[in-house]
């Protein structure tokens, strides 16, 4: 619904077995130079039975902030996962175990607005037929003031069952 169209480029590498590394870019430009550049970066050591990784996104938000300041979200990824039990004879994930923790940052720019948010899941994923999973977890959403003079606002603590079925 815009005349302006992004540009982006991607950038895989693999140089040693089971490291996957990805560097990417992306400007978005807009009307009264209001424009967006992206920069994402992507590392990941995978095998058949566990995968470990980090992803890290900054971003420029160019007169999008207040009195048409910049604005410069951030933030990091780390996860993981691991089968810990496989079928004796298909040899096929049972059952795997998964941790995610996130930091963001809505404005690096800024020291005295705004929240800064750190997110954490761990989980379960059960599978007792394939293609279909059962996975109990846990989600907890920190938050912390970047302003002493700020609301506190609580964690937020989510108890989940996820049912996952992938029809083929």
């Amino acid at each position: 619904n815009n005349k302006y169209k992004n540009f982006y480029t991607s950038v895989n590498a693999k140089p040693v077995e089971n490291l996957n590394i990805e560097a990417y870019s992306e400007f978005e430009p807009a009307a009264e130079d209001k424009n967006k550049l992206t920069l994402k970066g992507i590392m990941a050591y995978q095998t058949p039975s566990f995968t470990i990784g980090t992803e890290v996104v900054n971003q420029v938000r160019k007169n999008a902030g207040i009195n048409n300041k910049n604005v410069n979200p951030f933030g990091i990824s780390f996860y993981a996962h691991a089968t810990l039990i496989k079928a004796k004879i298909t040899k096929v994930a049972k059952l795997k175990a998964f941790a995610r923790f996130d930091y963001y940052d809505p404005d690096t720019k800024s020291d005295s607005t705004g929240y800064k948010e750190n997110f954490f899941t761990v989980g379960l994923d059960y599978m007792p037929i394939e293609s279909v999973h059962f996975m109990p977890n846990v989600w907890v959403n920190s938050y912390s003031a970047k302003n002493s003079s700020a609301i506190e606002r609580k964690a937020d603590v989510v108890g989940r069952i996820t049912f996952y079925y992938n029809y083929r």
